[in-house]
């Protein structure tokens, strides 16, 4: 198992409301957050940060390789919650911070099988050799509701003048909802966990085009360059886990 990740301020925006984190935890299990911050120019940058580290630190603290599939998931969901309670409190005792939040993916991974929670429309994405790209979560945001009920074509998703609307987000409400996925994961197989800053200006074929070439670190860094070739209008958070099998 390898892991590599970046973040980016784009060319447009005056500061980075990302913030990741990710690493190896303990037993072979592997752990990554990611989160796109908003609520003003200082607002996005404290929910993302606190949800962060807060999510990691209690994945990094709990996780052990022998817990079974049900335990792995609660401890996502209760590390995400955790992060939701402690950014909402936070902003109830600061009112210059008023309405910030933050969206949230956080996966626990091992040679075996992937747990992905995530709470906004910040993407996971599974690669499989040589060149599929399978997005495991779904956006919850305004767009991607209008186009379930039929309203609007996907071909508008990028161009929708409420294409920025996010329908869930960490540390809005005292409490959240939060999604869940588990997929195995085979040798050769990688895990990309990104904000929209990606996702906006770079579709999935360049993302599998761009992984069936490039280490972890030199795809991050290609992904990148690409979204801010393409406009940089966001900031840019990717991280990728690959499993290199035994």
């Amino acid at each position: 198992m390898t892991i590599f990740g970046m973040t980016d301020i784009g060319r447009v925006r005056e500061n980075n409301q990302d913030a990741f984190a990710c690493g190896e935890i303990r037993d072979g299990g592997y752990a990554v957050v990611v989160c796109d911050g908003m609520g003003g120019y200082n607002g996005g940058n404290v929910a993302s940060q606190m949800a962060c580290d807060i999510i990691f630190e209690k994945l990094k603290a709990d996780y052990h390789g022998k817990m079974e599939d049900m335990t792995v998931k609660n401890l996502l969901l209760s590390a995400v919650h955790l992060g939701n309670l402690k950014v909402y409190e936070h902003a109830q005792e600061h009112t210059d911070l008023a309405g910030m939040g933050t969206t949230v993916i956080a996966a626990i991974a091992d040679a075996e099988a992937i747990h992905l929670v995530h709470v906004g429309d910040s993407r996971a994405y599974l690669y499989t050799p040589p060149g599929t790209v399978q997005q495991l979560t779904r956006d919850h945001s305004l767009v991607q509701t209008l186009i379930e009920q039929g309203k609007i074509a996907e071909d508008e998703r990028k161009t929708h003048p409420h294409r920025n609307y996010i329908t869930r987000a960490v540390g809005i409400e005292e409490e959240v909802e939060v999604d869940y996925t588990y997929i195995p994961f085979l040798p050769g197989e990688r895990l990309l966990c990104c904000t929209d800053g990606l996702t906006n200006f770079t579709d999935p074929e360049r993302i599998g085009s761009i992984l069936s070439k490039l280490d972890d670190r030199q795809a991050c860094m290609q992904l990148i360059e690409h979204a801010n070739a393409a406009g940089g209008y966001d900031n840019i958070t990717v991280v990728l886990l690959s499993n290199q099998g035994n």
